[in-house]
């Protein structure tokens, strides 16, 4: 449990200001590397798809 408690705080540290813990002086979680795989995984394909088409259609005619 505090192992998880480890991993949340992590996730939470590394989307906010970019640092694991170690860097933050704290303990660090125990993580294999499929944890870390999916949770990069996760960070990359979460976003909004509406926001994105969007964005696109409002810079594309921008691009000269």
């Amino acid at each position: 449990m505090f192992n998880q408690a480890l991993i949340i705080l992590e996730d939470k540290a590394l989307e906010m200001a970019g640092k694991d813990l170690k860097q933050l002086g704290l303990p660090t979680p125990q993580r294999n590397l499929g944890n870390r795989l999916s949770r990069e995984m996760l960070r990359e394909t979460s976003y909004d798809m509406n926001e994105l088409d969007k964005y696109v259609s409002t810079n594309e005619p921008l691009l000269v």
